[in-house]
């Protein structure tokens, strides 16, 4: 049996309206181990994006400048042509389903201290986000990005 985990997640809002930020909402977690004695160990961090589609298509706003804002514009291409539609195979999938929801969440990182991996806490804090976000999506998107890949900037 797996250890309890805890996130304490964190999201914040300060832009005026019509701006890209309405848009979607980011939310920032630390991932934290509840040990035996009760105390919390922070072992590693990551944040998720949820893209309110259907908020930009009732106000006939252009949902690519909200994945621009998170560097999500890859993700974006892959989803819709280049008028801001939903590709043909995404419509589809929106079309089998009446209730569909077509938010779009985007788990963007999740990174776990090394002495803490290949525990199977990533799987964990993936399923509690799924709770957290349930009925609020439609979609949801790993995006996975090897960190050692990450341009570091020491000025």
């Amino acid at each position: 049996m797996l250890p309890l985990i805890t996130l304490d997640i964190r999201t914040s809002r300060s832009t005026p309206d019509g701006d890209a930020y309405n848009y979607y909402n980011r939310y920032d977690y630390d991932v934290k181990l509840l040990t035996d004695d009760d105390q919390e160990i922070f072992i590693g961090k990551g944040s998720s994006v949820l893209y309110l589609c259907e908020k930009a298509i009732n106000e006939g706003f252009d949902i690519l400048d909200a994945f621009d804002e998170n560097h999500h514009e890859e993700i974006y291409g892959l989803l819709y042509d280049e008028d801001g539609d939903l590709k043909d195979e995404w419509e589809d999938l929106f079309a089998e389903n009446d209730s569909f929801n077509s938010n779009i969440l985007i788990s963007d990182r999740l990174e776990i201290l090394p002495e803490y991996q290949h525990h199977g806490y990533g799987k964990v804090v993936r399923h509690i986000l799924r709770d957290f976000f349930s009925g609020c999506y439609g979609i949801e998107i790993l995006h996975s990005f090897p960190l050692q890949l990450e341009r570091i900037d020491n000025s």
